[in-house]
């Protein structure tokens, strides 16, 4: 689909510029298969709080016409988390101009991460909006996923 969907973006005439992506299928028991083309690497949190960068699999899209495209999986576990994310939260800078990027940020991660709050999201976004002394001048979008510890079945009596 990620192949076709580059050729496609290839042959546009009007197409300036390219697109980037992750696109990504989660099954009921925690596998997620996934293709990439130049967006931001996914990172995905272990429940022991180890944090994992997900691998690239193509380039982005749009630029390189007949660029094959692979993929990828990873099993997210109980109690794993799997963060998505725009490049508007990588790319923060600091007053004096430094970007996160994935350096600074997988720490922040894995930090919002142990605290356990429950909103991760907004907590990750303060970390980052901190970092950036509250500027920040692109677009961010996140997708938290986390896997929840498996229920026992309910016993019922009678």
């Amino acid at each position: 689909m990620v192949t076709l969907l580059n050729d496609t973006l290839c042959d546009e005439p009007d197409m300036d510029g390219f697109v980037t992506l992750v696109y990504g299928v989660l099954t009921a028991e925690g596998r997620f298969t996934y293709a990439s083309a130049g967006h931001e690497t996914p990172i995905l949190c272990r429940e022991d709080g180890s944090i994992e960068m997900l691998r690239p699999t193509g380039l982005i899209l749009g630029a390189v016409p007949e660029q094959s495209y692979g993929e990828a999986a990873v099993t997210l576990h109980s109690g794993d988390g799997l963060l998505l994310f725009t490049d508007g939260l990588s790319e923060a800078r600091s007053p004096s101009g430094d970007f996160l990027d994935m350096e600074g940020l997988a720490p922040m991660v894995a930090d919002c991460r142990r605290a356990g709050t429950g909103d991760f999201a907004n907590a990750l976004l303060e970390r980052v909006s901190a970092f950036a002394d509250g500027d920040l001048s692109d677009d961010v979008a996140m997708l938290w996923i986390e896997r929840c510890p498996a229920r026992e079945p309910a016993l019922s009596t009678r």
